[in-house]
């Protein structure tokens, strides 16, 4: 018989886990269905306030948005090692061969918002991205570095080579790019913040245009 208790009390105690298991699950989902228009502004709103602030060379501007939104995870698994986080644009800025865009101007296509666990989450962008640059090479973008070369070249030492148009300023290279990204946000204290970005251009080309089409 004690053993019979013993045995209903250990089941009771099992059904208790599994229910409370299964509450947290529905009321944390449900909190974060309730969240997904708050991650979606977020990541809007720092695209558009961190482009702005590259098209006017505003480097201590952008450190200042992406230090409100970005915040760096608490551990870095293997698949992270070669993602943007807060710290990696610190280290791009420091670089001397990653330079700011003379102007960018991006738009958002589409953002695709999942959980992947408690707290934390993933967004899929596609962007259509538009940089004017003075030089080939490395340029600082909103979700990490972009690459832009001349295509044109006839061999790879002279795909970092400006024509001399660009070099005397009265033209300009135009880099036109399909990029995807993706995110992993999470929640802190109520407020959600970017925690890597990984990105890599679908599409890209480049080309001149005078000086005067870099948007003001």
């Amino acid at each position: 018989m004690k053993k019979l208790k013993r045995w209903n009390r250990g089941l009771a105690a099992a059904a208790v886990l599994i229910i409370g298991v299964i509450l947290f699950q529905i009321i944390d989902q449900t909190r974060f269905q309730s969240s997904l228009s708050e991650i979606s502004a977020l990541i809007q709103d720092y695209e558009a306030k961190s482009s702005e602030a590259l098209s006017h060379g505003e480097t201590a501007g952008f450190l200042e948005i992406m230090e409100q939104y970005w915040e760096d995870p608490g551990t870095v698994s293997q698949a992270m090692r070669y993602s943007t986080t807060r710290s990696s644009f610190y280290e791009l800025l420091d670089d001397e061969t990653v330079f700011l865009p003379l102007a960018c101007r991006e738009t958002l296509q589409s953002c695709k918002i999942r959980k992947s666990g408690p707290g934390v989450c993933q967004a899929e962008l596609t962007l259509d991205s538009t940089v004017w640059l003075d030089r080939y090479g490395s340029y600082l973008g909103c979700f990490g570095a972009g690459y832009a070369y001349n295509e044109s070249a006839e061999d790879y030492t002279q795909e970092l080579e400006a024509p001399d148009s660009v070099k005397n300023g009265s033209q300009v290279i135009r880099q036109s790019s399909q990029l995807h990204v993706l995110l992993q946000l999470s929640e802190t204290e109520g407020t959600w913040k970017i925690n890597y970005s990984q990105m890599y251009a679908a599409s890209s080309a480049s080309e001149l245009a005078d000086r005067e089409e870099v948007p003001v």
